[in-house]
Protein backbone atom coordinates (compact mmCIF):
# COMPACT_ATOMS: atom_id res chain seq x y z
CA UNK A 1 0.00 0.00 0.00
CA UNK A 2 2.85 2.37 0.79
CA UNK A 3 4.31 1.91 -2.70
CA UNK A 4 0.92 2.59 -4.33
CA UNK A 5 0.46 5.69 -2.19
CA UNK A 6 3.93 6.93 -3.15
CA UNK A 7 3.31 6.29 -6.86
CA UNK A 8 -0.03 8.13 -6.66
CA UNK A 9 1.63 11.04 -4.81
CA UNK A 10 -0.50 10.63 -1.71
CA UNK A 11 -3.83 10.15 -3.48
CA UNK A 12 -4.21 6.41 -2.83
CA UNK A 13 -7.28 5.43 -0.80
CA UNK A 14 -7.85 1.93 0.55
CA UNK A 15 -11.37 0.64 1.10
CA UNK A 16 -11.97 -2.10 3.65
CA UNK A 17 -15.22 -4.03 4.02
CA UNK A 18 -16.64 -7.30 5.27
CA UNK A 19 -17.05 -8.66 1.76
CA UNK A 20 -20.11 -9.23 -0.31
CA UNK A 21 -20.31 -12.87 -1.30
CA UNK A 22 -21.79 -15.25 1.25
CA UNK A 23 -20.26 -18.16 -0.68
CA UNK A 24 -16.75 -16.89 0.13
CA UNK A 25 -17.48 -16.96 3.84
CA UNK A 26 -19.17 -20.35 3.71
CA UNK A 27 -15.84 -21.76 2.51
CA UNK A 28 -14.36 -20.56 5.82
CA UNK A 29 -17.25 -21.96 7.82
CA UNK A 30 -18.80 -18.54 8.48
CA UNK A 31 -22.48 -18.06 7.70
CA UNK A 32 -23.58 -15.32 10.09
CA UNK A 33 -23.21 -11.77 8.74
CA UNK A 34 -22.85 -10.45 12.28
CA UNK A 35 -19.89 -12.76 12.85
CA UNK A 36 -18.18 -11.16 9.86
CA UNK A 37 -18.76 -7.69 11.31
CA UNK A 38 -17.30 -8.75 14.64
CA UNK A 39 -14.11 -9.84 12.86
CA UNK A 40 -13.53 -6.47 11.17
CA UNK A 41 -11.76 -4.63 14.04
CA UNK A 42 -9.17 -7.40 14.29
CA UNK A 43 -8.66 -7.38 10.52
CA UNK A 44 -8.16 -3.61 10.49
CA UNK A 45 -5.70 -3.82 13.40
CA UNK A 46 -3.75 -6.47 11.49
CA UNK A 47 -3.62 -4.30 8.36
CA UNK A 48 -2.40 -1.32 10.41
CA UNK A 49 0.29 -3.49 12.03
CA UNK A 50 1.64 -4.53 8.64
Amino acid sequence: MAICDHMCRGRYITGIGTGGLISDFKLLGLTDKFERREMMPEAIDTIHAI
